[in-house]
């Protein structure tokens, strides 16, 4: 009888650990309905605080051709949790966020 004792705890352990909370996955679309026809926008999708405030890289990028006439994005399974995300729209195609000398952007 105190061997089932003893290994009884030991089986509700390993049932708790096997018994997981199911991992969610959800889509997120991002969409620029009013984005000039030209260059790219850039996109990026952090997953904590930390990556976001520039500690870390983001959790998934994007590059729209809005040239082409491509405004949204949609990003895939992503894991339950919070995101933010930040965009710009690189209307002269350098592939960076061009500011004026105050540091202010201009496109």
């Amino acid at each position: 009888m105190k061997t089932v004792a003893a290994i009884a705890p030991v089986l509700a352990l390993a049932a708790a650990l096997t018994v997981a909370a199911p991992a969610f996955a959800a889509d997120l679309t991002v969409a620029f309905p009013n984005a000039a026809p030209q260059g790219q926008i850039m996109v990026a999708v952090f997953n904590s605080e930390a990556n976001y405030g520039g500690e870390g890289q983001p959790a998934q990028v994007a590059m729209l051709d809005a040239a082409g006439g491509q405004t949204s994005i949609t990003f895939d399974g992503l894991p339950d949790g919070d995101y933010a995300v930040r965009a710009f729209h690189d209307l002269n195609g350098d592939g960076k966020m061009n500011t004026n000398p105050f540091g202010m952007p201009v496109e």
